[in-house]
């Protein structure tokens, strides 16, 4: 009887052991999965000056790399986001938006690009479940042009832990084919999650990741470009 209550004993702490684990494991991941606070989002309405401060994390080594300010300023019809890093002489970058968030062209310093039709990092309105397609031309500095083949996907509402606090979000996962094959290399694959806020107007999470293949070698031989990129909400500030 000693025996088996012995055995029973060390089961039980085994099954706690491995809860503990499991637990911890739930603790130590930035989001999890939580109830919809609305059906359907709305667009939101952005106004000149709302800044968010994000933390560019390298995503293979948990460092933060750089902080980045986006500051919107009005501009036509929609709005241009003026991009500055804080890492000294980095230039300045811009997107510019027909409306939350559908972008229509983009700078780098010299480089320069634009679409001919507004594409959509999220179209509202937007509810779980709900997926899309769209493709537009860009156009680079050199008059270049390239397909953009997009699709994405409403996953579910998370709650997602940033610097800036801790957030219900909508998880958004959307995929991109850049067009860019030109003889040496496959086109360039991306794969994006955003972490969507109603409270900031826009993501307190992003995930972005891409993928680029060399060819005409033998598969021993050819490289891989691709790189890994987290941004986290450090803060956002409602505009005038």
């Amino acid at each position: 009887m000693q025996r088996t209550q012995a055995r029973t004993g060390d089961w039980l702490r085994f099954i706690a052991a491995l809860a503990l684990i499991a637990l911890s494991a739930c603790a130590s991941s930035p989001y999890s999965p939580v109830e919809a606070p609305v059906a359907v989002v709305p667009p939101p309405t952005l106004r000149p000056g709302d800044t968010w401060v994000y933390a560019q994390v390298n995503a293979y080594n948990g460092l933060v790399e750089r902080n980045l300010t986006d500051t919107l300023v009005a501009a036509g019809q929609g709005f241009v986001v003026e991009r500055r890093s804080d890492r000294p002489g980095e230039p300045v970058q811009t997107e510019t938006i027909a409306a939350p968030w559908r972008e229509i062209a983009e700078t780098n310093g010299s480089a320069r690009g634009a679409f001919n039709a507004p594409l959509a990092r999220i179209p509202f309105p937007l509810a779980p479940g709900q997926a899309w397609n769209e493709q537009a031309t860009m156009t680079d500095a050199y008059n270049v042009n390239y397909l953009w083949r997009t699709s994405g996907r409403a996953v579910g509402w998370e709650r997602v832990r940033t610097p800036a606090g801790e957030f219900v979000a909508l998880r958004i996962e959307r995929r991109m084919n850049l067009g860019d094959y030109d003889y040496s290399w496959s086109d360039t694959e991306v794969h994006e999650t955003y972490w969507y806020a109603p409270e900031v107007k826009r993501w307190v999470r992003f995930e972005h990741q891409y993928r680029r293949v060399e060819l005409g070698v033998a598969p021993h031989h050819r490289r891989t470009q691709e790189d890994r990129i987290v941004w986290e909400l450090r803060s956002f500030k409602p505009g005038g």
